[in-house]
């Protein structure tokens, strides 16, 4: 299968996808010899061990690029593309495959060409008049934007796909807004770059560490003064007090579920519809969204919640892991 590429605006995203101009400078690396025990039972300590294991050997980075309206549709390269990075490129997709079978997330297919692009079609016949004005005749009909083509040469598998859209979803990473002229259709363009994509990996790896040891202390631990009265000792003990309430945590799950595997980026409508359904908040109740600027607000229905952003809104969307199925 044909792949293409289709140049773009200089405000683009310069090395994304269907603009792809040149890619990034060759990297040399020599071989390591570290070895990492990855168990038959995966962990999230065991993947951080593993991505900085492959950090070691060669940086990674990952580039995406949409249409504005078919985000979920964009396409993601990675680099380095070439033979001699093959073998480490191969490692990252296992350590991706791993990381979405621990965080429950399922594999996503690759687009369609108009998925992902609504005017490749008149892309391919531009494309062909012009062949004909120098006398050349070419045949776009198997073609296909760049990305889309080989999984394992331009384009990424369903797993290391599913993988870096969570990335994405969690990224700092400023998008950048562009414009592209297909025939006669201006586009505006997305794209983004995970320059340091196995640190990142990393950081979201030990982010799920952390909220897997505070729902274990949540759940099945509590702080208490041991026999010799020493104070702060952590005994394991059965939860006392109030039963989970579990008509809140089906309401929760119900609402997320409605919007699939992009729950993140509908949170608007998950909260609205746990406001009307009079669903408590639970834990969040009375916590603080900083307002900037010194101010804050207190929670007190679910709405309140989008007012957060950046590093609480990520703690907000960590606490709401555990009621996607």
């Amino acid at each position: 299968m044909n792949s293409v590429d289709v140049a773009t605006s200089q405000s683009a995203l310069p090395s994304a996808a269907l603009a792809v101009a040149r890619p990034p400078p060759r990297q040399n690396h020599a071989e390591s010899f570290i070895i990492v025990d990855v168990r038959q039972e995966t962990s999230w300590d065991h993947l951080i061990v593993e991505i900085e294991a492959i950090k070691a050997e060669l940086q990674l980075s990952a580039y995406w690029h949409a249409y504005v309206g078919n985000e979920a549709y964009g396409v993601w390269i990675l680099y380095p593309d070439d033979r001699a990075s093959d073998q480490i490129r191969a490692r990252f997709t296992l350590f991706a495959a791993r990381a979405i079978e621990m965080a429950g997330i399922r594999p996503i297919s690759l687009p369609e060409p108009l998925q992902h692009c609504p005017q490749w079609k008149d892309y391919c016949r531009a494309e062909e008049a012009a062949a004909l004005l120098t006398g050349n005749e070419r045949d776009f009909a198997a073609a296909v934007p760049f990305g889309l083509a080989n999984v394992d040469r331009d384009a990424v598998d369903p797993c290391t796909r599913a993988w870096l859209e969570e990335l994405r979803r969690e990224s700092r990473s400023p998008i950048i807004k562009g414009r592209s002229r297909i025939g006669d259709t201006e586009c505006e363009t997305l794209g983004l770059r995970i320059e340091d994509l196995c640190g990142e990996s990393a950081a979201y790896c030990r982010r799920r560490v952390r909220e897997d040891i505070r729902d274990r202390l949540e759940g099945t631990k509590s702080l208490s003064v041991d026999n010799s009265g020493k104070s702060g000792s952590l005994k394991t003990q059965r939860r006392r007090g109030r039963r989970p309430n579990l008509a809140r945590r089906v309401a929760i799950e119900s609402a997320i579920k409605k919007h699939g595997e992009n729950w993140r980026e509908h949170l608007d409508e998950v909260f609205t519809e746990l406001d009307a359904s009079g669903v408590a908040l639970g834990d969040l109740e009375g916590m603080t969204i900083d307002l900037g600027d010194g101010q804050g607000t207190r929670v007190a229905k679910w709405g309140d919640l989008a007012l957060a952003d950046g590093d609480q809104l990520r703690q907000i969307v960590d606490r709401l892991r555990k009621y996607v199925a």
